[in-house]
């Protein structure tokens, strides 16, 4: 592990079946986190597992751009595709200000109380990964 602490880890509840969903439909999953890659990379490595997903690219918080206005700015150009064909999710809209109408703005999450770490719906796909992409 890259971590030299413990971290425990909560996924957003749905995760599993959205990633695996998209995968399914052959989707290029490529991950842009502001995270520090050295912070991040062992969290992704783990949602890689948990999910049954591999992220084709991963760009942490160096290849994010700073603006004026905003510190670490996701900037979809610098992935070299298709911004027909791209979309961000983040809970941040400050992420995709530069490419306003790639971003899918989705809720902040947090962890309920008495929530169980790793988990995803009750695995609701049964584990087959057959159900398509949800949210």
């Amino acid at each position: 592990d890259h971590v030299p602490y413990p971290a425990t880890v909560f996924y957003r509840p749905g995760l599993k079946r959205f990633l695996r969903g998209l995968a399914s439909l052959g989707v290029d999953l490529v991950l842009f986190t502001a995270g520090i890659e050295s912070y991040a990379s062992p969290i992704v490595d783990k949602m890689e597992s948990f999910a049954g997903v591999t992220f084709s690219r991963r760009f942490y918080r160096e290849a994010t751009t700073r603006t004026d206005e905003h510190k670490h700015v996701k900037d979809l150009t610098k992935l070299g595709t298709d911004l027909s064909r791209t979309v961000l999710l983040d809970d941040n809209p400050l992420s995709y200000c530069l490419t306003p109408f790639n971003g899918v703005p989705v809720m902040p999450f947090s962890p309920a109380v008495g929530e169980q770490e790793e988990e995803d719906d009750d695995d609701e796909d049964g584990g087959n990964g057959d159900n398509g992409a949800g949210g």
